[in-house]
């Protein structure tokens, strides 16, 4: 399940942040195409309802609004040609809340107006833009994407690259008061969805006539949206003489909105004596003879105790992400126990910081696994080829040399030399550095072996570089049990499954952070008071924890963790500056197999620079003398020989689990905005 959420979040980021965003800088390189630059808002708006009860007109609602929208395209080349505003229709109780536009006209910085004249089409061509502009179009839906069917008001200016532009538009909403038995509900769905975001003032009048005023205490009015719920409005009987008016003004501060509030919305209800006081003329709907009061008003309590109802989850929400977290802690601190009652995990007679001798004639692959084991890091695998090369040197086995003495050491002009011959004694190969000579031998010609040639016959000798680098990489096992270093062949089993554990941890508390925090903001919850940040970094800790535990649990023999407190002294000693700065008289033969085994280490150059420094004679010792030896070329030959022996043993084991040859390649709401050409 964790492999699987980790390839998920890979997937998400790369999906919906990463390519998103390098497509938007892709498309806003050039100067003729659009991308995050472009933008319309709508920014202001002053709104007017009248609501209307006569005999032809009951139920109905007179909506005129003044729109501001700020019009931002990234090119001249691709103009702003329409904007809209949503119109939300929607079907309440069996009638048709819908719209009839009866004008729109724009309204300049001078004060003079222009009158639109409606479309009798949706223009979508780019000439119809071009040819149509200064229309109208009422879209009346219901939304549909393929027949170009919206729920909306589009008004066509005449490109527009960067500007404000102020529109007055005006349309009856039918049905927008609701007729029950022992209540009447006008409801006005103002603004919503994601563009309230955009807006920095709202100014807001519902005006009822004075006739069809319920009185004081026959009636309640409320306000939904906003971050702070409900927002305030007062009343007047002198605003607009003939009637009372329900008004408000929001700024930028008021304007604050989550994705759980993003509306501006405003009820009426009347009762009593007046429950039919502006609607004697609204049609009747499939429930106008229920009561409905009583619930009208339990769902306005139930709607106002929501932020009371969020901070009462939050608190609980917060209290578990507590206590989980110290469940977890504890969990995860004793599983040390349980780990070490399990296991014997033993310990050095003497902590050693520093080693300066080398502790034993090891196989330099084996020192590197062995002074890494308690470290994820995994040494590599060139590093070790060069040491052991740089070993079957010093031994007298082979020696490297120049084709041609004109040349430098580059690769193409190396040739390896094996020098035994079986007559005379040397010092004897580890399991490792005979594996490397034997495959020297099986590809030499007459005791010569270019090391281009040596390279590309085991790239292409698939099964043989499989059997090599197979025996290679077992042999930590062989000798780590055989020589009494190891427990058992699985030496590394509770330490990788501690470090894995730690990283899952860490994994899904980062996840439970960003995403945890990111779904419960869209929702009441808002952060939860913290709450998932309080369990993430629990969660972070306890991997972090059980990552550094982990390097505790390898399973060393005594003489294996007596071996492993030297070479790592060593790796300590050759890796700092004490090298450099001890004034001990070093002799060569030391040097030499410092160079060696901090090649396989991977701090080859930390010797080199010593030996630069103090400059010891160095012309007994062929690696020492040899600038070849201890160049990074010189490493990062091995490196690539390296690459291509696991290349062709990959090779090798495909075609043999496949069978096969190898022969080369294979709510729409009441929002608003805008459209480019």
């Amino acid at each position: 399940m964790i492999k699987f959420l980790k390839k998920f979040f890979i997937v998400f980021i790369l999906f919906f942040y990463v390519f998103p965003f390098l497509i938007s800088l892709e498309e806003t390189d050039s100067e003729e195409s659009t991308g995050f630059n472009d933008y319309v808002k709508i920014t202001d708006v002053d709104y007017k309802a009248v609501v209307l009860d006569e005999p032809t007109e009951g139920g109905k609602v007179l909506i005129t609004e003044r729109l501001t929208y700020d019009i931002h395209a990234a090119s001249r080349y691709n103009l702003f040609w329409e904007l809209w505003r949503d119109l939300p229709e929607d079907n309440v109780d069996g009638l048709e809340v819908d719209y009839k536009v009866n004008y729109v006209k724009q309204i300049n910085n001078n004060g003079t107006e222009k009158v639109f004249v409606p479309s009798d089409f949706l223009l979508w061509e780019d000439s119809d833009f071009v040819n149509n502009p200064y229309t109208w179009y009422h879209s009346q839906g219901p939304y549909n994407e393929n027949l170009r069917r919206y729920e909306a008001l589009f008004i066509y200016p005449n490109g527009i690259y960067r500007d404000k532009l102020t529109f007055e538009i005006q349309y009856v909403m039918n049905n927008a008061s609701l007729k029950y038995d022992d209540v009447s509900e006008l409801y006005l769905t103002m603004y919503s969805e994601e563009s309230v975001k955009d807006l920095k003032s709202f100014k807001g009048q519902i005006l009822v006539a004075d006739k069809d005023m319920p009185k004081k205490g026959n009636y309640i009015a409320h306000t939904f949206g906003t971050n702070n719920n409900t927002f305030d409005f007062k009343e007047s009987n002198k605003k607009n003489p003939g009637y009372h008016t329900f008004y408000f003004e929001l700024d930028e501060d008021d304007l604050k909105f989550k994705d759980y509030n993003q509306y501006i919305e405003f009820t009426l209800l009347s009762f009593n004596d007046d429950k039919h006081s502006f609607t004697n003329y609204a049609p009747n709907n499939v429930y106008s003879n229920d009561v409905y009061l009583e619930e009208a008003k339990a769902e306005l309590e139930e709607y106002d105790n929501l932020p009371i109802l969020a901070i009462k989850w939050k608190k609980i929400v917060l209290g578990l992400s507590i206590f989980i977290s110290a469940i977890m802690c504890i969990f995860v601190l004793k599983k040390d126990s349980k780990i070490r009652s399990k296991h014997n995990f033993f310990y050095p007679h003497a902590h050693i910081e520093y080693f300066r001798d080398i502790p034993s004639d090891l196989d330099p692959y084996f020192a590197s696994k062995l002074v890494f084991a308690k470290d994820k890091h995994n040494p590599d695998m060139g590093d070790s080829y060069s040491a052991i090369t740089l070993n079957l040197v010093r031994k007298k086995y082979i020696e490297l040399k120049r084709i041609s003495d004109t040349q430098d050491w580059v690769f193409n002009n190396i040739v390896i030399n094996i020098l035994f011959d079986g007559t005379k004694p040397l010092e004897p190969l580890t399991y490792n550095e005979g594996l490397y000579f034997n495959l020297i031998v099986k590809y030499a010609n007459g005791g010569l072996l270019p090391l281009e040639s040596f390279q590309k016959k085991v790239s292409n000798d698939f099964d043989n570089a499989d059997s090599f680098v197979t025996s290679f990489e077992k042999s930590i096992v062989d000798i780590g049990i055989s020589e009494g270093y190891f427990q058992k062949a699985d030496f590394e089993e509770v330490k990788n499954e501690c470090y894995n554990q730690g990283y899952d941890y860490i994994f899904v508390g980062i996840c439970t952070i960003i995403f945890g925090n990111l779904l419960i903001n869209k929702t009441r919850l808002d952060l939860a008071f913290g709450a998932l940040f309080i369990l993430g970094i629990a969660m972070i800790l306890c991997g972090l924890y059980l990552k550094k535990k982990s390097k505790e649990y390898v399973l060393f023999t005594q003489h294996g963790e007596e071996e492993y407190n030297k070479w790592r002294a060593l790796y300590n000693y050759l890796n700092s500056e004490t090298l450099m700065k001890e004034k001990t008289v070093i002799e060569l033969p030391l040097w030499e197999k410092y160079l060696i085994y901090a090649t396989a280490f991977g701090i080859a150059d930390k010797v080199v620079k010593a030996l630069e420094i103090k400059h010891p004679d160095t012309n007994a010792s062929e690696i020492l003398n040899n600038n070849y030896y201890r160049s990074t070329h010189f490493r990062t030959n091995h490196r690539t020989f390296s690459r291509s022996t696991r290349s062709a043993s990959s090779i090798s084991r495909s075609n043999h689990s496949s069978g096969g040859s190898y022969y080369g390649g294979g709510g729409r709401g009441g929002g608003g905005g805008g459209g480019g050409h």
